[in-house]
C-alpha cells in the first residue's frame, strides 16, 4: 500500500536531527569534562585535545546540514495541540529568565561607576545588551501567552517584537568579539563563539518562522535549533561542571552561562515539538481517509450482495 503522507520522511529526518543535536551535546560535554582533563599540560594548564571535540561538533553540524538538504523545499509546519502548549510554557520560562537578568544587570550597572579608560562604544554596547535582554524577555513572554491562548503557531502570530531576542544575542556576540575573543586561543574560544553564532541563527530563524517572513520550512528551523542545542547545552554545562569539580582555571575561558543554557532548552523544545507535529496525521490525510471510508464500505456491501445473489441462483 502506497504511503499517502509525504510528511513521514520529514518526521523521520526531524527525529534523527534532534537526536544528533542532543546526543552530540552530551558526547561533547563528557569528552571535555571527564576524558580530556587527563591530557592537560600541567605547566601551562592548556589542553592538547580540544581539536578532537571541535572536529566532532563540526561533523555533526555537517550531518545536520546534509539532512536539511534532503528536506529542502518542505512546507511550513505549524506546531499545534499539546506540543504548542509545551512550547508556550518554555517560552514563558525563558522569557522570565531573560527579563529578570536584564533588570538585575541594569540596576547593577546603575550602581557602578564606569572606569575612566572605558571606551564610549563599550558603554553603549553594554547598555544595549542589557536593554535588549529585558525587551527580549518581555517579547518571549508575550509570545508564550499568545501561543497558549491560540494553542497553535500561525504565520504572523508575532511581528516586530520577536526581533528583540535576536538583537540581544547580536549584542552579546558583538561584545564578545570586541572585548574578549582576541584574549583566548581559537581552540578554546571556538565553543563560546559557536554557541553565540548558533543561538543568533536559531533566534533569527525562529523569529522569521513566528512572524511569517519569507519561506522558513521545518528543515531550516530544525538545522539551527539542533545546532543551538549542540552548542548551547555542551558549552555552559561544561563550564558549570568544571566549576563544581573545582577546576576553575582550566575552563575559566568563555562567557556562556545560564541564559545560554536557557536558549539551548528552547531550541531543543522547538525541535521536539516540530517532531511531534510532523508525526501527527495532517488534516489533509485525515480528510482523505474519511472520504475513502464510505467508498470502501459501499464496495464491500456490493460484494456481499453479489455473493448472496449467486447463491440464490
Amino acid at each position: 500500500m502506497r504511503n499517502k503522507n509525504p510528511r513521514n520522511t520529514m518526521s523521520i529526518v526531524a527525529r534523527i536531527m534532534t537526536a544528533l543535536g542532543l546526543l552530540g551535546a552530551v558526547a561533547a560535554t563528557v569528552l571535555r569534562v571527564w576524558v580530556f582533563p587527563a591530557q592537560q599540560d600541567m605547566d601551562t594548564g592548556l589542553f592538547v585535545s580540544n581539536t578532537t571535540v571541535i572536529v566532532m561538533m563540526l561533523a555533526i553540524v555537517g550531518a545536520l546540514a546534509a539532512l536539511t538538504f534532503v528536506t529542502r523545499g518542505g512546507p511550513r509546519q505549524e506546531i499545534t495541540g499539546k506540543p504548542s502548549l509545551l512550547l508556550s510554557v518554555v517560552l514563558l520560562a525563558v522569557g522570565a529568565a531573560l527579563s529578570v537578568t536584564g533588570i538585575a544587570d541594569i540596576f547593577t550597572a546603575l550602581g557602578e561607576k564606569p572606569l575612566v579608560e572605558t571606551a564610549a562604544w563599550s558603554l553603549v554596547m553594554g547598555w544595549a545588551q542589557r536593554l535588549f535582554c529585558l525587551l527580549g524577555g518581555v517579547a518571549l513572554v508575550r509570545l508564550g501567552l499568545l501561543l497558549a491562548s491560540e494553542s497553535a503557531t500561525r504565520r504572523g502570530i508575532a511581528q516586530w517584537s520577536v526581533l528583540a531576542p535576536v538583537l540581544w544575542m547580536w549584542f552579546v556576540l558583538a561584545n564578545y568579539e570586541m572585548s574578549y575573543a582576541s584574549m583566548v586561543r581559537l581552540s578554546d574560544g571556538f565553543f563560546t563563539l559557536g554557541t553565540y553564532i548558533f543561538e543568533l541563527l536559531f533566534l533569527f530563524y525562529f523569529a522569521r518562522y513566528m512572524a511569517g517572513v519569507g519561506k522558513v520550512g521545518a528543515g531550516t528551523l530544525l538545522l539551527f535549533s539542533c545546532g543551538a542545542t549542540l552548542f548551547a547545552f555542551s558549552t555552559p554545562v561544561t563550564k558549570m561542571l568544571m566549576y563544581l569539580l573545582q577546576d576553575v582555571e582550566a575552563y575559566a575561558v568563555g562567557t556562556t552561562g545560564v541564559l545560554d543554557l536557557a536558549v539551548g532548552v528552547l531550541a531543543l523544545v522547538v525541535s521536539i515539538t516540530l517532531c511531534q507535529s510532523l508525526s501527527a496525521p495532517s488534516a489533509e490525510v485525515a480528510e482523505e481517509e474519511t472520504e475513502e471510508a464510505p467508498v470502501a464500505e459501499e464496495s464491500e456491501a456490493e460484494l456481499i450482495e453479489g455473493f448472496e445473489d449467486s447463491n440464490e441462483e
